[in-house]
């Protein structure tokens, strides 16, 4: 049985370069032991387009900007995952392809604007958060640039082509691999729209108030989960806490997928 971390291969287009590119994978990320449909199509399709300054959206463990670097002029993979975020960035390392890597569940922070944006959601992402970055992907691109999905009916393709073709000015088939479709969406035709709700939870650990900010796809998401207040009760911190907030909207899938992050503000 192969055990944690694993590797995986994947032959170059590009053999002056290098033969082959290496890939670092671990428990906790979406299709460990072998490579994703959604991914090897995105790479097969967008090998010969020019891509420009190039996102990844929930990169994964970065397999497609890694090898995407060999063509677009800048690579920035984002993810909501810590774990995926270092894969990211030691496979990028590794292959000497040069992508930064952010930890980030919000697109609308990002300050800078892009000439493409890849994303192929994952089977277990909440509909609403899938929605809601696709949106924010949308508002990001710079004019004339493009969002390309792709998907199954699996991960909810139905769903997004729908959510793409009232928001994105122009929706276009591109390409095929097997059941997964990618779409070219082009402009937006109204300011970004909201799908994710942020909700507050009011918690009282040890005698201290706590207010969190969730969104749904956390653990959790609607009460604080007794992991954490266990790991509160037991913290020796004598600083009072004053606010914490849940700043990852990971996507929920197998039990040890599931790692909700949490910022605790503190004060003297």
């Amino acid at each position: 049985m192969k055990r944690a971390p694993y590797e995986l291969t994947l032959a170059s287009r590009v053999s002056s370069a290098r033969s082959e590119y290496r890939f670092r994978t671990a428990d906790g990320v979406v299709s460990k032991q072998s490579f994703r449909e959604a991914e090897l199509l995105l790479l097969d399709a967008l090998w010969d387009v020019p891509l420009g300054h190039f996102l990844c959206l929930e990169a994964n463990y970065g397999v497609v900007g890694t090898v995407l670097s060999e063509q677009a002029d800048s690579v920035e993979m984002t993810e909501s995952s810590a774990r995926a975020a270092q894969l990211c960035a030691h496979n990028s390392r590794e292959n000497d392809a040069g992508a930064s890597v952010s930890l980030s569940s919000d697109l609308t922070t990002h300050e800078r604007a892009f000439d493409s944006v890849a994303y192929a959601p994952r089977q277990y992402t909440p509909l609403s958060i899938g929605k809601q970055r696709i949106a924010n992907a949308l508002s990001v691109l710079r004019p004339n640039g493009c969002l390309y999905l792709a998907a199954s009916k699996q991960t909810g393709l139905t769903r997004y082509e729908a959510c793409l073709s009232e928001i994105a000015a122009d929706v276009t088939l591109v390409s095929e691999r097997g059941e997964y479709q990618l779409l070219e969406a082009r402009g937006h035709v109204s300011d970004p729209q909201t799908y994710v709700t942020p909700r507050r939870i009011h918690a009282t650990v040890n005698g201290i108030d706590l207010t969190l900010l969730s969104v749904p796809g956390l653990f959790a998401a609607n009460a604080l989960d007794s992991g954490s207040r266990l790991l509160q009760k037991q913290s020796k911190t004598r600083s009072k806490i004053t606010s914490a907030f849940w700043i990852s909207a990971v996507d929920t899938g197998h039990l040890g997928c599931m790692r909700p992050v949490l910022r605790i503000v503190m004060s003297g």
